[in-house]
């Protein structure tokens, strides 16, 4: 057991852990959706709702997707993938 300091991920709320990779994405308070990577103990944020919390997400088999609840508005939800590579989402 490791305590990452210095990163800013608020307080989580959910975490999966990567099938392939020393990496794990966090949801937290902020709506936000984090991927850490634990081996250089860097984050970064790939999504972020305006409206509510990030959830139910899954990675992909292959550790290279990550798939997300998301609500696009206050009434409207969606699931989005998020490429773990390049960030971007769709």
């Amino acid at each position: 057991c490791e305590r990452l300091e210095g990163l800013d991920l608020g307080r989580i709320v959910g975490m999966g852990v990567s099938p392939t990779s020393d990496m794990v994405v966090v949801s937290n308070h902020r709506q936000e959706l984090i991927l850490v990577d634990l081996n250089t103990k860097q984050s970064r944020v790939l999504d972020r709702s305006v409206y509510n919390r990030i959830g139910g997400f899954s990675w992909a088999p292959d550790g290279k997707w990550v798939a997300y609840g998301f609500c696009e508005s206050a009434n409207t939800s969606a699931i989005k993938l998020c490429s773990i590579e390049d960030g971007s989402t769709y």
